[in-house]
C-alpha cells in the first residue's frame, strides 16, 4: 500500500516533489490549500494520479503522516486549526518550520515584499501542551534552519526584545498514543 501523507498547507507541491525525487516508494500525497492554489496545482499535476490538492481536509481520512510545514504562524486561531487537525486518523503529525521556542506567545507583522502580514509566535511548550491534549505524545523536538532570502543563519528578530527572539524555528514530530 502506498505511504499516505497529508500535507496541511503545501502550497503547489514542492515538497511532495522532493519526497518522490527521495523515495522509490509508492505515495498518495494530498495537499489542503486555498482555492487559487488548488485550480493552479490541479491543473499542473492532471496527470499525476498520486497527488490532489482540495480545500479542505475530507471526512474520514486515514494517513500515515499529516505534515503541516511553515503554516501555523499565518492562522488566526491556531488551537482549533491544532484540533481539527488531530481529529484525522493519521500516525504521525510533523510540524515543520514552526516559529516557536522558549518566547512568550506574541503577534506582530511581516513585511512580505509589498505586503504586510500578521505573524504568529509559540511558546513551544503551550504548542506541545496543546497537541498532547489530543491524543498525541512528542517524539522529536529540534532546531530548523530556515532560510531567510536563500540565506542559512539565525532568524533575523533582533528587532525585537531579547525575550521575544527566536534563532531558530523548530521542527516537532508527535505521534498518536496507542
Amino acid at each position: 500500500t502506498p505511504l499516505q501523507i497529508l500535507d496541511f498547507g503545501g502550497g503547489t507541491g514542492l515538497m511532495y516533489l522532493s519526497v518522490v525525487h527521495e523515495t522509490s516508494n509508492k505515495i498518495d500525497y494530498t495537499i489542503i490549500e486555498n482555492t487559487g492554489i488548488c485550480e493552479a496545482a490541479n491543473e499542473l499535476f492532471k496527470d499525476n494520479s498520486d497527488i490532489r490538492f482540495l480545500v479542505q481536509i475530507p471526512d474520514n481520512i486515514e494517513i500515515d503522516i499529516l505534515y503541516v510545514n511553515s503554516v501555523m504562524q499565518y492562522i488566526g486561531n491556531w488551537k482549533e486549526v491544532i484540533s481539527k487537525l488531530c481529529e484525522v486518523s493519521s500516525e504521525y503529525i510533523l510540524f515543520d518550520d514552526l516559529y516557536a521556542g522558549d518566547i512568550p506567545n506574541f503577534i506582530s507583522t511581516q513585511k512580505y515584499y509589498e505586503s504586510l502580514i500578521p505573524h504568529r509566535f509559540f511558546n513551544v511548550e503551550s504548542f506541545i501542551e496543546e497537541v498532547e491534549k489530543h491524543n498525541y505524545q512528542l517524539q522529536l523536538k529540534q532546531k530548523h534552519n530556515s532560510p531567510v532570502l536563500g540565506k542559512s543563519d539565525v532568524l533575523p528578530m533582533t528587532n525585537f526584545p531579547l525575550e521575544f527572539q527566536l534563532d531558530y524555528a523548530c521542527t516537532l514530530l508527535f505521534r498518536r498514543n496507542s
